[in-house]
């Protein structure tokens, strides 16, 4: 028996050494995770030497001053003809005329392709092309695992997500043979959610076509794969105002009390400050209600002709951008920007507008379908998403819950959400927990992840005030994911698995790009932390008194006083005689 025994192990042994290496890398930690990022990447001319995105405004002292003042004698005249004659025409073209030089050397063609040779940053085309040739395995300093960010993949975010999917192909096949793997992660953040969606879709086809099942796990970080609010609501001329959406935002990004322009010194506090007790003046005397009420009726009159004018100018050519139109508002946002068949628009995009069209058609109306497809092929799914931060307050789901750029019932597919200030009714609540959905409430009764896309497989998180690009904040929680700890547990201790629902707990004011492990600002939310948020509300929508108003009359005295006092100390006047 001891002789057949040891046979059997010398088989096992020699067996097991002829297999090849990514057979012997069942551990999670050592299949690559391939990261697609949002539209993060510069784009540059053809020469690889000037930025032409994100645009600047001017390079030379007082650049900037002569652009706004040539757009406003442009444009100014026009507006007024408009509200004179009710023909908004000739304002419209002006605008687009001024604004157009801005963005031109960024824009694609009528097919959908760089026009003039732009192309990414060739930094990361030379990373790209590096990390083709090294297996990265250990480089984060651990020496059995791949870690967020060794292979990230660079890709023209402007183009159409499968023009991106194919080259992402290539790039995952020379990936897996560098590192000896049979299997790869894949995470989009933001943007980056679309092209993995498209990817997706091909990929299925080559499952068809007999190739063996090789990625092990996805994870949409943040994304707006599921739709954007800001691009459905803008593409569609959705334009809405709130004073109290402004105020949040005010309250979110300018902190009276810190600088926000680099360079400024206090000057810019004092800006902050007297732009702050200004907006909270008028407000407090009602002004706002009464000049946002107008403001929404002229906007409902301009924005006809200006939004697809500003789109064609601007971040309309750009079909990676139109992947993440929500899928029931498509059409209704490409006919407003382009027109109909036949209209000079979309003659001039038609073949862009075909490359959309088959994004829309293929992957967006079909994503849950071609993600179930994928699961039942051994793919596992996860998502992330924020909230706590305002969106834009000039479209329409501004008050929806977001992390300033994508709603949360976008972000995490479908979960159910208060507004901002607001909480899901108790009879609703009081259902949900009736049919056994209690845990998937949040503290805070904001949000009902059970109605989520994800939700039935555990596979959802969700960080309450927690900014949309600062991906640092849940790194290590989508490390753990595609290192297979899919599953959420009542627990942080370890790092290793994450509560359903969390709190970032370090404010904007406490946070920058210099905290290291931010994660371990997580922690479960809960009742006693479920009030945390990053405005006060206590104000917002509250009916003013003679103290409110009195009280916001002597801050917007003491801050304009106190910018007049600065002013006059940097320029004193002429010398007395």
């Amino acid at each position: 028996m001891k002789k057949i025994i040891s046979l059997l192990l010398v088989l096992i042994m020699t067996f097991s050494l002829a297999l090849p290496a990514s057979a012997a890398m069942a551990d999670g930690k050592k299949v690559p995770i391939i990261v697609l990022r949002g539209d993060g990447t510069d784009i540059y001319d053809k020469t690889g030497e000037k930025i032409v995105w994100p645009v600047s405004l001017g390079d030379e002292e007082g650049d900037k001053d002569k652009l706004i003042d040539s757009i406003i004698d442009v444009i100014f005249p026009h507006l007024v003809t408009g509200l004179l004659t009710g023909n908004y025409d000739g304002y419209y073209e002006a605008f687009y005329q001024a604004v157009l030089p801005l963005f031109d050397e960024a824009l694609l063609d009528g097919s959908g392709n760089p026009i003039d040779g732009t192309q990414i940053d060739p930094s990361a085309q030379a990373t790209n092309a590096e990390r083709r040739r090294y297996n990265t395995i250990g480089w984060g300093g651990e020496p059995d695992r791949f870690n967020m960010g060794e292979y990230t993949f660079y890709y023209d975010w402007r183009l159409s997500p499968y023009d991106t999917a194919e080259k992402l192909d290539s790039y995952i096949a020379d990936v897996m043979r560098v590192t000896g793997s049979d299997e790869v992660n894949l995470v989009g953040l933001c943007l980056g959610g679309t092209p993995v969606l498209a990817y997706l879709d091909m990929y299925l086809d080559k499952l068809a076509a007999g190739t063996k099942p090789y990625i092990k796990n996805v994870m949409f970080d943040t994304t707006v794969a599921f739709g954007c609010d800001v691009f459905t609501d803008a593409f569609r001329g959705k334009i809405d105002l709130d004073s109290n959406g402004m105020q949040r935002f005010l309250d979110q990004y300018m902190d009276p009390d810190e600088a926000s322009f680099d360079g400024l010194g206090d000057m810019a506090v004092m800006v902050n400050e007297l732009v702050f007790t200004t907006y909270e003046l008028l407000r407090e005397t009602t002004v706002t209600d009464q000049v946002f009420g107008s403001a929404e009726e002229f906007y409902a009159v301009i924005a006809g002709g200006l939004v697809p004018k500003l789109a064609i100018a601007s971040y309309g050519t750009f079909p990676g951008y139109w992947g993440s139109i929500k899928p029931e508002y498509y059409e209704e946002a490409r006919d407003y920007v382009f027109g109909k068949p036949g209209d000079e628009m979309y003659e001039e995009y038609k073949v862009m507008i075909e490359k959309m069209d088959k994004f829309h058609k293929e992957v967006s109306s079909q994503m849950f379908n071609i993600i179930d497809e994928c699961k039942a092929n051994g793919t596992h799914f996860g998502t992330v998403a924020k909230y706590g931060y305002q969106h834009y307050p000039f479209i329409e789901s501004q008050n929806k819950l977001a992390d300033g750029l994508i709603s949360l019932e976008s972000a995490t597919a479908g979960a159910t959400c208060s507004l901002v200030g607001e909480t899901l009714t108790d009879a609703y609540i009081a259902e949900r927990i009736e049919k056994g959905y209690g845990d998937f409430i949040s503290a805070d009764k904001q949000v009902d992840l059970s109605t989520s896309y994800f939700a039935p497989t555990d596979t959802v998180w969700v960080i309450k005030n927690a900014i949309h690009d600062d991906f640092a904040v849940e790194k290590r929680l989508v490390e753990n994911f595609c290192w297979g700890k899919n599953e959420t547990v009542a627990t942080l201790k370890d790092k290793t698995v994450y509560e359903r629902f969390m709190l970032f707990t370090l404010t904007p004011d406490e946070y920058d790009s210099d905290v290291q492990n931010a994660d371990d600002y997580l922690v479960p939310l809960v009742d006693d932390n479920k009030d945390e948020t990053l405005w006060d509300d206590t104000d917002v929508g509250q009916e003013s008194t003679i103290w409110t108003k009195l009280a916001a009359l002597l801050r917007w005295l003491t801050a304009m006083l106190k910018f007049i006092l600065r002013i006059t100390a940097e320029n004193p006047g002429p010398a007395p005689v």
